[in-house]
């Protein structure tokens, strides 16, 4: 038996009026809700084609754009570690942005991973990771908002310029990182007595 054409118009549950009653309502609660964010996309500058990677990023743009976030008790994620590559901080964070209000700010109509979110309130930068387009499937037949899965951003010495605070907060973290994990004098005085430091050629007689 086909759907029912009282409701269903042939184009899925829900009218057009219905649609955009739910996007008004979406739109509405995140204003209430949420907390303005910092859209600030990637540029990509010399693309890897074979990895797919580019090192040369740039951040120039910024969007102040209103989201909601989702687990809002706390970041989620890894939190501070330190393994033997050094320290990291993989916090994660869940956040909900408004389809049409992304367009109308940003004029994209999609998000995209690698993009940067700044988050004034804790000063993080955040990068998008993945993009839930899927959950809810589809209510009355449309795509009110996105999640985006962000996580800790990892500043590889990508260009960063947008003029405002922003430009300062992965560099300062960086630096502050090398300052802490970076230098070893400790283990260096310990080890001194212990271990020769001194260059040898392997190839040598006396090393043979």
């Amino acid at each position: 038996m086909p759907t029912n054409h009282f409701f269903q118009h042939g184009f899925g549950i829900g009218t057009e009026s219905e649609q955009r009653l739910l996007q008004q309502l979406v739109n509405e609660t995140i204003q209430i809700a949420g907390i303005d964010f910092v859209y600030i996309p990637r540029k990509l500058v010399k693309l890897d084609e074979i990895f797919k990677e580019d090192t040369l990023s740039e951040f120039s743009k910024n969007y102040k754009v209103e989201m909601y976030i989702e687990n809002y008790d706390g970041f989620t994620g890894e939190g501070e570690m330190i393994g033997k590559f050094g320290f990291f901080l993989n916090d994660q964070m869940r956040l909900i942005v408004s389809k049409e209000r992304f367009f109308l700010i940003v004029g994209e109509t999609y998000p995209k991973e690698g993009d940067l979110i700044y988050y004034p309130v804790s000063k993080h930068l955040f990068e998008i990771k993945w993009i839930d387009d899927k959950n809810p499937l589809y209510p009355l037949g449309s795509r009110q908002y996105f999640t985006l899965v962000c996580e800790t951003f990892k500043y590889s010495h990508e260009n960063i310029q947008t003029n405002t605070e922003i430009d300062t907060i992965a560099t300062r973290y960086d630096d502050d990182v090398n300052k802490i994990f970076g230098k070893n004098t400790i283990i260096d005085q310990k080890a001194e007595p212990l271990i020769d430091f001194s260059e040898k050629n392997p190839f040598s007689e006396r090393n043979l």
